[in-house]
């Protein structure tokens, strides 16, 4: 049974796409029908690197831009409620100095920002690894299946 959320499913099947590629390369590359243990590593590796690559955008790259505009509308919208004198940062605590309501906003906005920012992060994992760590492990197995092919 595989466990996944999100789009961490993709990382079996670029996986496995790297593999086919690489026993496709092998078929191309052998004149006498064996298989060519450095080309299925070098598919696997491939497969390994568009993982990481893929699951890097979903996970970090993608989460940091809906983050940063998520940050620019709640900035907008304590601003507005500081300027207009209705910003208060706990029911019924009302800042003293339109200072100290900014510098209360401010804060608020760190806080609620860090806590958007880490739920958004990593939502794509398979068996509970974000996604782009499954294109480390299948570009290590590649490399490992390289070497070990060209030495035996």
């Amino acid at each position: 049974m595989i466990i996944w959320r999100g789009f961490g499913f993709v990382a079996v099947i670029l996986g496995a796409l790297g593999f086919l590629a690489g026993t496709g390369l092998s078929s191309l590359v052998s004149t006498d029908g064996e298989l060519n243990g450095a080309m299925i590593g070098l598919g696997v590796l491939l497969g390994g690197v568009a993982t990481f690559a893929l699951g890097w955008y979903l996970n970090v790259i993608n989460p940091a831009k809906k983050s940063q505009t998520w940050v620019e509308q709640r900035r907008a919208e304590l601003s507005h409620a500081v300027a207009s004198g209705r910003f208060q940062p706990a029911p019924g605590v009302v800042p003293s100095s339109l200072a100290e309501a900014q510098v209360q906003a401010d804060m608020m906005l760190d806080q609620e920002s860090t806590a958007v920012t880490r739920r958004l992060r990593n939502i794509h994992t398979l068996f509970w690894i974000p996604m782009q760590w499954w294109g480390v492990v299948y570009a290590l197995i590649g490399v490992v299946v390289a070497i070990l092919l060209l030495a035996g």
